[in-house]
């Protein structure tokens, strides 16, 4: 066996190996690490949370539940002709939990959307009032409506080019819906919603914490 002397420390009370830090009493974390994501800015882009969870799972050995920070989270939307709504949950034990939900009562304007343009608008509403989940998590969007595409068409309204662009500064994915518990609960709270909402200009943010028990 042959030895690198560069690379070889003797009689020493602590030291670096594979980025952490080891002493007698065990591996620790390597403090450099530790300022570098404490003084990191808020993530405002999807590369800055690309380097956010990198830097999360360098140190994840040492944060007890440290991959809640970074699971992706799902999204779930249903859209009436007055109301706008969506369910953000997680998925835990292959179980998808509820967490939030957010809905928007439509003004005279926004009624006459098309189906596709009110879907659009459920998900940049949830970005608006969850902007704090969709910064820091994948957020995968689950429909069987083709709204990627209906925001890359080039014959878009106005409107939805400036929605497309604001989404745009987050990690959001799409995928065809086949679960339906997440829909299941998306519909029965917009079947709930109080009548004399539907009829103002409402805004509301639900935390889910018991929709799981309807």
């Amino acid at each position: 066996m042959r030895l690198n002397p560069k690379k070889c420390a003797f009689g020493v009370s602590l030291g670096q190996f594979l980025g952490q830090i080891v002493n007698k009493r065990g591996i620790e974390p390597n403090l450099l690490k530790v300022e570098a994501l404490r003084d990191m800015p808020d993530p405002r882009t999807p590369k800055d949370v690309q380097v956010l969870t990198g830097r999360i799972a360098a140190l994840s050995r040492f944060i007890s539940r440290s991959s809640d920070c970074c699971e992706p989270l799902y999204l779930y939307m249903v859209v009436t002709e007055i109301v706008v709504s969506a369910v953000l949950l997680r998925e835990e034990n292959s179980i998808q939990q509820p967490i939030f939900y957010v809905s928007k009562s439509l003004i005279e304007a926004e009624k006459r959307y098309t189906l596709a343009e009110k879907l659009v608008l459920a998900l940049v509403t949830a970005k608006w009032k969850l902007r704090q989940y969709f910064e820091a998590h994948t957020i995968i969007v689950l429909t069987t409506q083709p709204i990627k595409a209906v925001m890359s068409n080039p014959d878009l309204s106005g409107r939805v080019t400036k929605w497309a662009i604001e989404l745009r500064a987050f990690d959001i994915r799409y995928q065809p819906r086949t679960a339906q518990k997440g829909q299941v609960i998306a519909d029965f709270l917009v079947e709930c919603y109080p009548p004399d909402k539907q009829q103002e200009n409402h805004d509301e943010v639900k935390e889910a914490t018991n929709l799981d028990k309807a």
